[in-house]
């Protein structure tokens, strides 16, 4: 499901042919495509957790406001796949600009490939070059850090799986489910004080809301104290957030400094 390049509502992605259809329904409806997809929603609740509250959240919202929109895989909180056949995957530095800007994208490296000669994640932003074998899986906020692959070798294959979610339908949610321009025309003065006063101060809720390494090393990923979490921490913080139908459904300049490598094992 997606918001936004001339559509007034969300709606469901459509496939760009009959044939490519077919097959995008054969591949989410394989077993190990979707336990290889849903893999990766533990860590993005337990690193992540407001945002992966937030995505989860109002992806529910979407789906009992519009029962048509496809529900990709039940337990993961992103609304779209977008899937990389290669078979040499490669991607030129790029942000992903329609996406959530404070969220996450899950990229997943599949085929095969040496990733000891190839097939590198670069964040350029970050100075880091990031051993990415097949088979592993990558949260990063892919709307605002540039990053690309590097290429494999001639005779070996990579594809990806890539699931996302448009940052239109945050928007239209948080709109009661109105698009921007459909909420300034209803909105009140007072609305829009109000919103312009939210906007200039996102980008530092947006920053909270990430984890923190000191965090993280002692098993404090909501950035909380230890103690003070386990006696009063909400019920969002710690529950296992998945969807209402999960149990119908099985699952050239100066030069910068050397860019730092990264194994993932």
């Amino acid at each position: 499901m997606a918001f936004g390049g001339g559509r007034t509502e969300p709606g469901n992605v459509k496939p760009s042919s009959a044939t490519n259809g077919h097959a995008m329904d054969r591949l989410v409806g394989d077993h190990a495509i979707r336990r290889m997809c849903t893999f990766p929603i533990g860590p993005f609740q337990a690193l992540c957790n407001p945002i992966f509250t937030k995505y989860h959240r109002t992806k529910q919202q979407l789906r009992r406001r519009q029962p048509g929109l496809r529900n990709v895989f039940p337990k993961s909180p992103f609304a779209a796949l977008t899937v990389n056949l290669g078979p040499a995957s490669v991607s030129p530095p790029h942000v992903d600009h329609g996406n959530k800007a404070d969220g996450m994208c899950c990229i997943t490296a599949l085929g095969e490939f040496d990733p000891d000669r190839g097939g590198h994640l670069v964040l350029w932003d970050y100075n880091l070059i990031v051993r990415f074998p097949p088979g592993c899986c990558i949260l990063i906020p892919s709307a605002v850090v540039t990053h690309s692959n590097t290429p494999i070798q001639d005779d070996e294959d990579r594809y990806s799986l890539i699931q996302y979610s448009a940052g239109g339908l945050f928007r239209w949610t948080e709109n009661g489910f109105k698009s921007d321009l459909a909420w300034a025309a209803s909105a009140t003065s007072e609305d829009h004080t109000a919103r312009e006063r939210a906007r200039r101060g996102r980008w530092e809720n947006a920053l909270k809301e990430f984890p923190l390494w000191k965090n993280i090393k002692v098993g404090n990923y909501t950035g909380r104290v230890r103690a003070e979490f386990w006696v009063d921490a909400e019920a969002g913080d710690i529950s296992d957030l998945t969807d209402d139908d999960e149990e119908e459904r099985e699952g050239g300049g100066d030069e910068g400094p050397r860019p730092q490598k990264i194994r993932c094992r």
